[in-house]
């Protein structure tokens, strides 16, 4: 009897994975996601405006709820399994090199998404500021970027990544933020 209803639950799991991919898979071309890639190519950051309210942030997020959003299937699909990606900053430093560096990623959870991330690194004493190169990926790989400096001792380092998702000609962004004290 247990065997059974282990095997019937595995059957259902797997035809309602089955519809629900279906629908994305049916819902997307090619051409969408050369439109997202483009949208998230050309998204720009104005670091200035982002730094000033910076500190509110938390080190990692889930954004990009395509229940939000008007629109055709896909939308309904994608919402009822979450959020569109995840996001996080991590700042370390290296006490061998003197090195401080901020690594920021983007993760898509949706095989039709496009994900970026871009970080920046900031001497907090000084306001010296690196930022790091937009990284993007497709469906559920990663985007990476990472800015570094040298450190300076006892100084605290922050780092700010934005993050997007584009899904179906619409783009999602969302901030994340991490600090350590250099020494």
């Amino acid at each position: 009897m247990k065997r059974k209803l282990i095997s019937a639950m595995g059957v259902t799991l797997l035809a309602s994975a089955a519809i629900s991919t279906g629908v994305g898979a049916a819902e997307s071309t090619g051409k969408d996601l050369s439109e997202d890639n483009q949208k998230t190519q050309q998204y720009t950051i104005n670091w200035e405006s982002e730094w000033e309210k910076a500190e509110d942030l938390n080190e990692s997020v889930e954004f990009g709820n395509a229940g939000a959003t008007s629109g055709g299937q896909f939308q309904a699909a994608a919402s009822s399994w979450g959020s569109l990606a995840t996001g996080s900053t991590n700042v370390a430093s290296d006490y061998l090199s003197d090195a401080v560096s901020s690594t920021g990623t983007s993760k898509g959870k949706v095989y039709t998404t496009v994900t970026s991330a871009t970080t920046s690194l900031k001497n907090t004493s000084s306001g010296y500021t690196v930022n790091g190169d937009k990284s993007t990926a497709v469906a559920k790989f990663t985007a990476e970027s990472t800015a570094e400096m040298i450190g300076s001792f006892n100084t605290v380092y922050s780092g700010l990544t934005i993050h997007t998702a584009t899904d179906s000609g619409v783009l999602y962004e969302a901030r994340t933020f991490d600090s350590v004290l250099n020494y």
